[in-house]
């Protein structure tokens, strides 16, 4: 049999602060994710005292099969990043970086800046015609 590496996904996202706590952390998806990221020991809070989020292969669903209560989808991050946006303070941004890769099979990468009210995002990708 043939050894194959499982598909590989990570979110990282940069120290950031809000300018309502409150309302940020009431949020469901932040509320969720923060809650994925405990259960993996990892801080949400940066050096400075914001926010950051990062979650490891580990943190994402594999299967349909997969327990909702500490894994994160895509649609879960969409909601992070939605949430980063409208609570992030005025003057500050955010970058993002999403891998999502099968070793010999495919490389996407997603990467972003969050400012107030605006996400500016960029890819990458590799296909299996192009790995190799």
């Amino acid at each position: 049999m043939k050894y194959k590496e499982p598909k590989i996904e990570l979110f990282q996202a940069s120290s950031f602060n809000v300018d309502d706590e409150g309302a940020f952390m009431a949020n469901e998806d932040i509320k969720h994710t923060l809650r994925v990221m405990s259960f993996y020991r990892l801080p949400h809070r940066s050096q400075t005292g914001g926010f950051s989020i990062s979650l490891p292969p580990n943190a994402f669903h594999v299967s349909a099969f997969d327990d909702d209560k500490y894994k994160v989808d895509r649609g879960r991050l969409l909601g992070v990043v939605d949430a980063i946006e409208k609570h992030i303070t005025e003057s500050e941004e955010c970058n993002f970086t999403y891998v999502n890769l099968k070793h010999g099979e495919f490389v996407d990468t997603y990467t972003g800046v969050i400012k107030k009210g605006e996400t500016i995002t960029g890819d990458s990708n590799c296909t299996r015609s192009t790995v190799y």
